[in-house]
């Protein structure tokens, strides 16, 4: 697997195993099919869970994958009830 599948799957996996994760899709290049090897993650997770026990458990598992070296924090919602974070491995 390639460095991107790897964190793909690995955040899959984890989400999996956690009830209170209702659903889960990628955007962004990977949905309109324009995904090289340039490509980030676009990840939307629906969850029963607060927004920060969701963020950390993501957190867990991308530090399993490869350290976070930086974490950006949107301070301001897009959309109504949504929350974005950005990471860089």
């Amino acid at each position: 697997l390639n460095y991107r599948e790897r964190i793909s799957d690995a955040i899959i996996q984890d989400l999996r195993k956690d009830p209170k994760a209702l659903a889960a899709w990628q955007g962004g290049s990977a949905a309109t099919g324009t995904l090289d090897e340039y490509s980030d993650i676009d990840l939307t997770v629906v969850s029963s869970d607060s927004v920060d026990l969701v963020f950390d458990a993501i957190e867990s598992t991308l530090n399993r994958v490869s350290k976070i070296s930086h974490k950006w924090i949107e301070p301001r919602s897009f959309w109504l009830g949504c929350f974005q974070r950005v990471y860089v491995l």
